[in-house]
């Protein structure tokens, strides 16, 4: 077995040349296709972009179960003219396509039009696609998240005050509390601990947000005056996040034109067709408006507690105490999900859309548990959340997975790091200091 079963598979397996022709092509081409992601994705924001869709993209999936490329009665992607842009790939070759810049842009069109495909394509392009998928070419910033409301989840210490004031029942703003959120709360929440855990760009759907944290009518503004109302919607905030803080937000908006007013690019997505309708927003209502709300962002410095993160599963398998276990549960948005057990503490992270399967929750409860360890040995380093997923970070790019040092390794992937902010942030035992 050690001098000829093993030697071959290496070789079968691992060499090259030692695979048919078809085969080899096809690892090239994969190589190729994350090559040139990652090239486009590093340039993305030294030409002030959040993302960048291909010319020839297939956006449409086929089914809401079916992740492969829509397979026929579709149109490709084609860049407006206004915002077509080139990048100069290794080899010679040019790729073209659309480029997103930063600031406010709202996507909006009629129903069934694109516009959430578009969103669905730009949230998972954080990561590379396989060849075939359609969107190989579709990228988006690292520090883009997906923001929606989240009834029901625990938050801690978070200083939700931009948003919302004013509390009833003497609850502080600034240190808001609470193991069971409403929609606007834990979504005002989710947008402060993004920016906190290092977020550049905010993508959101109103289809999945909660209404009241985006805006107030005039309708309801005449019966329920500005004084009784403690939230401070998004209209009238979003360009102070851009213009006083440099968060670029991305919003489908279908329904709330006090978004288009405000925006510094405006996209109409028409049976799936991509149009610049910018200039014809500033026709109609004017140049863009300078916030009439200044936001004030605090730093957030919230440090975790030594007495977070305690591991307490007995493995029967492995005849040891572990930290982590995933299992199926179903979400308060009614899907199937895999959720994250970490000690007694169950983590459901069905809303982080960015978080991609088995292999990261279970990275994720891996990377706490090495947090923890390190809490142990130096108890008096106490450090910000941030500060913890930097080092975290530092940690996995020397060591790689291997500095997790996980009793029974496999089924692994590296999460994104607002994944592990996500997961820390929804633990309903966390301590935080300040």
């Amino acid at each position: 077995m050690l001098e000829e079963e093993l030697p071959r598979i290496a070789r079968n397996a691992l060499l090259l040349n030692n695979y048919d022709d078809s085969t080899q092509k096809a690892l090239e081409k994969h190589i190729e296709c994350v090559e040139i992601w990652a090239v486009i994705q590093q340039e993305l924001k030294a030409q002030g972009l959040v993302a960048f869709i291909a010319d020839g993209a297939i956006l449409p999936r086929r089914s809401g179960d079916d992740d492969r490329p829509m397979a026929h009665g579709f149109e490709t992607f084609v860049s407006p003219k206004s915002l077509k842009v080139s990048f100069e790939l290794p080899g010679g070759k040019t790729i073209s396509g659309m480029g997103i810049p930063e600031g406010v842009t709202c996507m909006t069109g009629g129903g069934f039009h694109g516009k959430s495909t578009l969103m669905d394509a730009l949230c998972l392009s954080i990561y590379p696609h396989i060849p075939g998928d359609g969107r190989e070419y579709v990228i988006t910033r690292k520090d883009a998240v997906y923001i929606q409301a989240e009834d029901g989840r625990s938050i801690r210490s978070v200083d939700i005050s931009p948003f919302i004031a004013n509390l009833p029942s003497g609850k502080n703003p600034e240190r808001f509390i609470t193991d069971d959120a409403s929609g606007s709360t834990s979504q005002a929440a989710a947008m402060i601990e993004s920016v906190e855990a290092g977020a550049g760009v905010l993508l959101l759907d109103e289809d999945t947000c909660a209404t009241n944290l985006l805006m107030r009518d005039g309708d309801i503004q005449r019966i329920l005056p500005a004084d009784k109302e403690p939230i401070r919607p998004l209209a009238d905030t979003v360009r102070s996040m851009w213009e006083d803080h440099g968060i670029s937000m991305l919003l489908v908006v279908g329904g709330l034109g006090a978004f288009l007013k405000q925006a510094d690019t405006v996209l109409l997505l028409d049976e799936y067709k991509c149009h610049d309708l910018t200039q014809k927003v500033r026709e109609l209502f004017g140049p863009v408006p300078h916030s009439a709300v200044r936001m004030n962002l605090s730093e957030n410095n919230r440090q975790l507690s030594n007495n977070n993160f305690s591991p307490s599963f007995y493995n029967k398998n492995h005849k040891k105490e572990v930290p982590v276990r995933i299992k199926p549960h179903h979400s308060p948005l009614k899907k199937l999900t895999e959720a994250l057990e970490y000690g007694r503490d169950h983590i459901e992270l069905g809303a982080i859309r960015q978080i991609q399967g088995y292999p990261q929750l279970r990275t994720i409860g891996w990377m706490i548990y090495a947090i923890r360890e390190e809490m142990l040995k130096k108890p008096d380093a106490r450090k910000s959340v941030r500060k913890w997923l930097d080092w975290i970070e530092d940690r996995i790019h020397s060591q790689g997975l291997a500095g997790l040092k996980v009793d029974y390794p496999g089924l692994q992937a590296i999460p994104p790091r607002i994944g592990l902010a996500a997961a820390i942030n929804r633990i309903r035992s966390l301590e935080v200091i300040g």
